[in-house]
Formats: structure tokens, C-alpha cells, sequence
């Protein structure tokens, strides 16, 4: 792999750490930002061995905090409700 292309590549991995790190803060509660780190710790694993793109990861982060922010909600609905 030449220099040229690992820069890219490190460029693009340093941007999915990034913005997948930002998604995540978006969740308060601790059990969803736990299974959200054990996620993010895979997917730029994948992102690393060149099995995803960091666009790709980026697209399963968000729809993975969407998932985990509406499953929160029902959870805290439920709470109140008890």
C-alpha cells in the first residue's frame, strides 16, 4: 500500500473515530453508551481491517444511536409509567 493511500485511509479512520465518538455523547443512559462503546470498538475494528468504509461505519453508528435513543425513550416512558 503506498504512503499516499494509508494517509487516506488513516485520514478517513480518524474522521469515523471522531464522529462516531460525537453520536455517542448523545446518549444519557449508561446502558445504552455502554453497548454503544462495545459497537464503536468493533465497527472501527472493521473500519481498520478493511472490511467497512468509514462512511459505512459512520451510517451504522447513526442508525445504531437512533435505535439505542429510541429504546432509552421507551425505557424512561416505562419507568415513569411504573
Amino acid at each position: 500500500m503506498s504512503n499516499k493511500n494509508r494517509s487516506l485511509q488513516a485520514t478517513s479512520l480518524r474522521d469515523a473515530e471522531l464522529e462516531i465518538s460525537r453520536l455517542g455523547e448523545s446518549l444519557k443512559d449508561p446502558m445504552a453508551r455502554e453497548r454503544f462503546a462495545g459497537v464503536q470498538r468493533d465497527i472501527l475494528h472493521e473500519v481498520k481491517s478493511g472490511l467497512c468504509t468509514a462512511e459505512q461505519a459512520i451510517v451504522y453508528a447513526q442508525n445504531f444511536v437512533t435505535w439505542l435513543g429510541e429504546e432509552q425513550m421507551v425505557r424512561s416512558q416505562n419507568l415513569v409509567a411504573a
